[in-house]
């Protein structure tokens, strides 16, 4: 009777050995996942920190005298220019992926630092890095608050473009005189019966394109133009006619104002040129635009 309580004895001794093995290896393994988890909060937020410090470095250094040190499109070379820089504090963007009304994606941040504004001083930042602009990318964004409070915008369709047939710019034609020629005019020149009295979210006048013109602000592949038409211009009397239209007819509008333009300001007889403000970018921003030379002004 002894030896079998001897021997039930030590198998309960072994059960609470294994246990006690058990549980400090759960809680070496629960230290373990926090310390890992600690470790990958702590990697992101330190890269977080990188991110912002490199932002802020490339802003102050490229943006700030334009847009200002706060952001607030008041640089000191701003008063240069009769095409403002955008006041990063109040989230309205006017080249986007998004619908109307909606905050741009980081990469529509990216696009425009890749291309400029063409006939404005804001030129391609070419002298940038791809992880500089992302960097900066980041940093504008948060001059804003709308981004942390607002749901993430997602980026409107575009569809592959129909064939362009002559019954196709018609009818682009068509919509053009209905929807667009109030401001852009008949002929596209951007002098439509209400043109002088457009203003922009900050009461300033505001004139619309010329369409018969190139190179246009931010439209000049046949996706970029049909993105201007479908999402409109944040912060202008531009609409946005994703809704509206569909999606062949927008291509439609496309290949219409495709087929009025006339004149490509941009190419002179010694090769690219520059046009309207992009001057003024020149002066002021001398390291982008020795980049963009190097690319061939494209």
């Amino acid at each position: 009777m002894v030896t079998g309580d001897r021997k039930n004895n030590k198998e309960i001794e072994k059960a609470m050995r294994f246990k006690s093995t058990l549980l400090t290896a759960g809680t070496a393994l629960a230290v373990v996942v926090v310390s890992v988890l600690s470790l990958g909060a702590y990697l992101r937020i330190s890269q977080q920190e990188s991110d912002y410090a490199l932002g802020k470095k490339v802003y102050d250094t490229y943006c700030a005298s334009c847009h200002g040190m706060n952001g607030d499109g008041n640089g000191p070379d701003a008063v240069l220019m009769s095409q403002k820089p955008c006041d990063f504090r109040d989230g309205v963007y006017q080249f986007r992926s998004t619908p109307r009304g909606e905050l741009p994606l980081k990469s529509d941040i990216i696009y425009t630092l890749e291309h400029g504004v063409r006939t404005t001083a804001m030129l391609p930042q070419l002298q940038l890095s791809h992880q500089e602009m992302e960097a900066v990318a980041g940093y504008v964004m948060s001059f804003s608050d709308k981004f942390k409070l607002e749901p993430a915008p997602v980026a409107i369709p575009i569809p592959a473009a129909p064939p362009k047939t002559d019954e196709l710019v018609k009818e682009g034609k068509h919509l053009f005189m209905n929807a667009c020629a109030v401001c852009h005019g008949t002929d596209g020149e951007g002098d439509g019966p209400v043109a002088r009295y457009l203003k922009d979210y900050k009461g300033r006048p505001i004139m619309p394109a010329n369409l018969t013109v190139r190179p246009l602000r931010q439209a000049n592949t046949p996706e970029e133009l049909y993105k201007r038409i479908a999402t409109g211009l944040n912060g202008t009397p531009m609409a946005g006619f994703n809704n509206a239209f569909t999606h062949k007819q927008i291509w439609s509008l496309v290949d219409y104002i495709e087929s009025i333009a006339s004149v490509n300001e941009a190419y002179g007889k010694n090769g690219p040129e520059l046009v309207g403000e992009e001057v003024i970018g020149k002066d002021v921003d001398p390291s982008a635009y020795e980049a963009w030379v190097k690319k061939g002004m494209k």
